[in-house]
Protein backbone atom coordinates (compact mmCIF):
# COMPACT_ATOMS: atom_id res chain seq x y z
CA UNK A 1 0.00 0.00 0.00
CA UNK A 2 1.07 3.54 -0.59
CA UNK A 3 2.76 3.26 -3.97
CA UNK A 4 3.09 6.39 -6.10
CA UNK A 5 2.60 6.44 -9.85
CA UNK A 6 3.45 8.61 -12.81
CA UNK A 7 1.21 8.16 -15.84
CA UNK A 8 2.34 9.80 -19.07
CA UNK A 9 0.38 10.14 -22.29
CA UNK A 10 1.75 11.68 -25.47
CA UNK A 11 -0.74 12.22 -28.28
CA UNK A 12 -1.11 14.09 -31.54
CA UNK A 13 -3.54 16.94 -32.04
CA UNK A 14 -5.67 16.20 -35.07
CA UNK A 15 -6.31 19.86 -35.92
CA UNK A 16 -5.02 23.26 -34.96
CA UNK A 17 -7.12 25.13 -32.43
CA UNK A 18 -6.49 28.54 -30.98
CA UNK A 19 -8.29 27.74 -27.71
CA UNK A 20 -6.55 24.45 -26.90
CA UNK A 21 -5.29 25.66 -23.51
CA UNK A 22 -8.72 26.93 -22.46
CA UNK A 23 -10.33 23.63 -23.53
CA UNK A 24 -7.68 21.79 -21.54
CA UNK A 25 -8.21 23.83 -18.38
CA UNK A 26 -11.99 23.34 -18.67
CA UNK A 27 -11.53 19.58 -18.99
CA UNK A 28 -9.17 19.27 -16.02
CA UNK A 29 -11.25 21.58 -13.82
CA UNK A 30 -14.25 19.34 -14.55
CA UNK A 31 -12.07 16.54 -13.11
CA UNK A 32 -11.62 18.51 -9.82
CA UNK A 33 -8.16 19.93 -10.59
CA UNK A 34 -7.22 23.45 -9.59
CA UNK A 35 -5.18 24.60 -12.57
CA UNK A 36 -2.98 27.47 -13.58
CA UNK A 37 -1.43 28.20 -16.93
CA UNK A 38 2.24 28.79 -17.53
CA UNK A 39 3.24 29.89 -21.06
CA UNK A 40 3.38 26.34 -22.47
CA UNK A 41 2.08 24.25 -19.58
CA UNK A 42 -0.92 23.67 -17.42
CA UNK A 43 -0.09 22.75 -13.84
CA UNK A 44 -2.81 21.32 -11.64
CA UNK A 45 -3.47 19.76 -8.25
CA UNK A 46 -6.37 17.93 -6.66
CA UNK A 47 -7.14 15.68 -3.75
CA UNK A 48 -6.17 15.61 -0.12
CA UNK A 49 -4.80 13.33 2.55
CA UNK A 50 -8.38 12.90 3.78
CA UNK A 51 -9.39 11.81 0.27
CA UNK A 52 -6.57 9.27 0.25
CA UNK A 53 -7.71 7.91 3.61
CA UNK A 54 -11.43 7.65 2.95
CA UNK A 55 -12.36 7.64 -0.71
CA UNK A 56 -13.00 5.09 -3.42
CA UNK A 57 -13.33 7.95 -5.91
CA UNK A 58 -9.93 8.36 -7.56
CA UNK A 59 -10.62 12.06 -8.17
CA UNK A 60 -10.27 12.60 -4.40
CA UNK A 61 -6.73 11.19 -4.25
CA UNK A 62 -3.73 13.49 -4.16
CA UNK A 63 -2.74 13.95 -7.77
CA UNK A 64 -0.64 16.50 -9.64
CA UNK A 65 -1.05 17.28 -13.31
CA UNK A 66 1.27 18.69 -15.92
CA UNK A 67 0.17 19.24 -19.53
CA UNK A 68 2.89 20.40 -21.91
CA UNK A 69 2.07 22.27 -25.12
CA UNK A 70 5.66 23.03 -26.19
CA UNK A 71 5.16 21.04 -29.39
CA UNK A 72 2.21 22.63 -31.24
CA UNK A 73 1.10 19.33 -32.82
CA UNK A 74 1.60 17.06 -29.84
CA UNK A 75 0.51 17.15 -26.22
CA UNK A 76 2.23 15.49 -23.28
CA UNK A 77 0.00 15.00 -20.25
CA UNK A 78 1.32 13.59 -16.97
CA UNK A 79 -0.42 12.60 -13.78
CA UNK A 80 1.55 12.10 -10.56
CA UNK A 81 -0.57 10.01 -8.17
CA UNK A 82 0.26 9.91 -4.47
CA UNK A 83 -0.86 6.52 -3.26
CA UNK A 84 -0.28 7.25 0.44
CA UNK A 85 -2.82 5.28 2.54
CA UNK A 86 -4.18 3.66 -0.64
CA UNK A 87 -4.10 0.30 -2.35
CA UNK A 88 -4.08 1.27 -6.03
CA UNK A 89 -5.56 -1.60 -8.02
CA UNK A 90 -5.63 -2.23 -11.77
CA UNK A 91 -9.15 -0.79 -11.83
CA UNK A 92 -7.92 2.38 -10.10
CA UNK A 93 -5.02 2.78 -12.53
CA UNK A 94 -7.46 2.53 -15.42
CA UNK A 95 -9.44 5.41 -13.91
CA UNK A 96 -6.37 7.60 -14.25
CA UNK A 97 -5.40 6.29 -17.67
CA UNK A 98 -8.96 6.85 -18.83
CA UNK A 99 -8.84 10.48 -17.69
CA UNK A 100 -5.87 11.00 -20.01
CA UNK A 101 -7.50 9.14 -22.91
CA UNK A 102 -10.73 11.12 -22.54
CA UNK A 103 -8.66 14.32 -22.42
CA UNK A 104 -7.12 13.37 -25.76
CA UNK A 105 -10.56 12.58 -27.16
CA UNK A 106 -11.92 15.92 -25.88
CA UNK A 107 -9.15 17.97 -27.51
CA UNK A 108 -9.48 16.04 -30.77
CA UNK A 109 -13.28 16.31 -30.72
CA UNK A 110 -13.76 12.54 -30.72
CA UNK A 111 -16.87 11.00 -29.18
CA UNK A 112 -16.74 9.36 -25.80
CA UNK A 113 -17.14 5.58 -25.81
CA UNK A 114 -20.61 4.14 -25.46
CA UNK A 115 -19.53 1.58 -22.84
CA UNK A 116 -18.68 4.15 -20.15
CA UNK A 117 -21.77 3.30 -18.09
CA UNK A 118 -20.74 -0.36 -18.09
CA UNK A 119 -17.22 0.67 -17.03
CA UNK A 120 -18.53 2.86 -14.18
CA UNK A 121 -20.79 0.05 -12.94
CA UNK A 122 -17.87 -2.40 -13.01
CA UNK A 123 -15.71 0.09 -11.10
CA UNK A 124 -18.38 0.42 -8.35
CA UNK A 125 -18.78 -3.36 -8.05
CA UNK A 126 -15.00 -3.74 -7.90
CA UNK A 127 -14.77 -1.25 -5.03
CA UNK A 128 -17.41 -3.19 -3.08
CA UNK A 129 -15.72 -6.54 -3.74
CA UNK A 130 -12.38 -5.04 -2.73
CA UNK A 131 -13.85 -3.73 0.53
CA UNK A 132 -15.69 -6.87 1.55
CA UNK A 133 -12.92 -9.30 0.59
CA UNK A 134 -10.21 -7.55 2.63
CA UNK A 135 -8.59 -6.22 -0.56
CA UNK A 136 -8.33 -9.65 -2.22
CA UNK A 137 -11.02 -9.32 -4.91
CA UNK A 138 -12.21 -6.56 -7.21
CA UNK A 139 -8.71 -5.62 -8.28
CA UNK A 140 -8.86 -6.34 -12.02
CA UNK A 141 -10.95 -5.31 -14.97
CA UNK A 142 -12.77 -7.86 -17.04
CA UNK A 143 -10.94 -8.87 -20.23
CA UNK A 144 -13.78 -7.39 -22.29
CA UNK A 145 -13.55 -3.96 -20.65
CA UNK A 146 -9.77 -3.92 -20.72
CA UNK A 147 -9.82 -4.67 -24.46
CA UNK A 148 -12.35 -1.90 -25.11
CA UNK A 149 -10.37 0.60 -23.05
CA UNK A 150 -7.13 -0.28 -24.82
CA UNK A 151 -8.78 0.30 -28.21
CA UNK A 152 -9.71 3.88 -27.25
CA UNK A 153 -6.30 5.23 -28.26
CA UNK A 154 -7.05 4.47 -31.94
CA UNK A 155 -3.65 3.02 -32.68
CA UNK A 156 -1.70 5.67 -30.76
CA UNK A 157 0.44 4.81 -27.81
CA UNK A 158 -1.46 4.11 -24.63
CA UNK A 159 -0.76 5.98 -21.41
CA UNK A 160 2.40 4.67 -19.75
CA UNK A 161 2.21 3.79 -16.05
CA UNK A 162 5.35 3.90 -13.97
CA UNK A 163 5.67 3.22 -10.24
CA UNK A 164 7.87 5.85 -8.56
CA UNK A 165 9.32 6.27 -5.08
CA UNK A 166 8.28 9.92 -4.84
CA UNK A 167 7.19 12.81 -7.06
CA UNK A 168 10.75 14.15 -7.36
CA UNK A 169 11.80 10.87 -9.02
CA UNK A 170 8.87 11.10 -11.43
CA UNK A 171 10.28 13.99 -13.44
Amino acid sequence: MGENFKITYDFQLLSEKTNIKELSIDYWQSRKFKCHLNPNQIIGKRGSTWGNLTSFDMTNLICNLRVDFTNEKQVRAELFITGKFQDITEVNLWDFKLELILFQRTLNELSFPDFMTKYKNHRKKSALKWSFSLMLKGRELTSELKEKLEKLTDGENSPIVEAVKNRKNAR
